[in-house]
């Protein structure tokens, strides 16, 4: 036990050290504040002065018109006052009669301070008064949509998101494991290694080393959100409703952890076999391409899948250990997961990674002799 601690601190310090992690935490960091940033800018509550002009006899008034903007927007509040001068800009309406209706001419500066959604519920608000105004029973009218569900778009953005990080992780993570296991190999330290540790301590060292420090990463992100709260730069109880509402539940946000780390682990485990098999350091850089390329063609599989998540080959990708990691999240969103699918995915993904390790102690024992 000694042994394995001493090699564990051993590849902590190592590991630190290599410019693969700094880029890692780096991308934590910097990826969370940018992501914050956005978020809050999002969410930034637009306020806008609204002064209505009614030259007709319709009922509408600058209160009236203000909830119907409020209403058809998310982040947009209108003073009907005009005494707010935090004010990003000044909406001016004037409603007037013509010979074939009514005309209604907006004036303002920020092309963005009126959406053609809020004008086109303004003029449904019209012709319904209008009708009214002159008997006309408006019938009662209900929508039955058969169609295809749309796309929430806060959903496809975690989803890619998640995609990016667990491929962009997955080739730093391999870098390091794979760089660490043939520079010890090239300087024959792992055949003096093998003499007095086993080689299941020898590989777990790295592994744990380097599970280790993305479990720090993930504290670092999370002190850092804490930071964000602390200071009243992002409300977290806020953006957690907000993707509950999208459909993203905390259950989900733990789902999409469990994978990365599995998809992790899957492919550790063949970056570590890789790293075996090099001869000089040279060979480091370009030893590495075939896993990478196979990483690649999951993560393009992952992205075609998106258009039909449940067609064939998305769910036969379900059970490859190398694609699972990829495809899994998009059916994970879209609900198309059975819990059988799940378990059995589940387990060849154990299998895969316990079949790797009895490969990876069998060439650590023959490099040895």
């Amino acid at each position: 036990m000694r042994d394995f601690i001493s090699l564990y601190m051993f590849n902590i310090r190592k590991m630190m050290g290599n410019w693969m992690t700094k880029i890692m935490f780096g991308i934590i960091v910097i990826g969370l504040l940018a992501g914050a940033f956005l978020y809050k800018d999002l969410n930034k509550i637009r306020e806008i002065n609204l002064k209505v002009i009614n030259e007709t006899k319709l009922p509408i008034k600058a209160d009236l018109v203000a909830d119907i903007f409020d209403y058809a927007s998310n982040n947009m509040r209108y003073d009907v006052n005009n005494t707010n001068d935090k004010a990003e800009d000044t909406l001016v309406l004037t409603i007037f009669e013509t010979d074939g209706g009514f005309s209604i001419l907006f004036d303002y500066n920020n092309e963005s301070t009126v959406s053609t959604y809020q004008k086109n519920c303004l003029i449904s608000y019209i012709e319904t008064s209008v009708m009214e105004s002159s008997g006309i029973v408006i019938p009662n009218i209900s929508i039955e949509d058969h169609s295809p569900a749309k796309e929430n778009g806060v959903e496809m953005m975690v989803y890619y998101i998640s995609i990016f990080v667990i491929y962009l992780f997955i080739l730093l993570c391999g870098g390091i494991i794979t760089g660490s296991v043939a520079l010890e190999r090239i300087s024959k330290v792992s055949e003096l290694l093998i003499y007095r540790v086993s080689p299941i301590k020898i590989i777990y060292s790295k592994v744990m080393a380097l599970f280790t420090l993305l479990i720090g990463m993930g504290l670092v992100a999370i002190c850092e959100v804490l930071v964000f709260q602390l200071i009243g730069f992002l409300d977290i109880g806020k953006f957690i409703k907000d993707l509950q509402i999208s459909g993203i539940g905390i259950e989900y946000i733990g789902m999409i952890a469990c994978i990365s780390f599995s998809g992790i682990a899957v492919y550790t485990v063949l970056y570590i076999i890789v790293g075996m098999f090099i001869q000089s350091a040279d060979q480091i850089q370009f030893a590495q391409f075939p896993i990478a390329a196979v990483a690649l063609i999951a993560y393009v599989v992952s992205i075609l899948s998106r258009a039909t998540p449940d067609a064939l080959f998305a769910r036969i990708s379900m059970y490859i250990p190398l694609f699972y990691p990829f495809v899994s999240p998009l059916r994970l969103i879209e609900n198309l997961c059975s819990r059988q699918e799940v378990f059995i995915s589940t387990i060849i993904l154990l299998l895969f990674i316990l079949a790797g390790n009895i490969l990876m102690s069998k060439l650590f024992r023959l490099e040895a002799n």
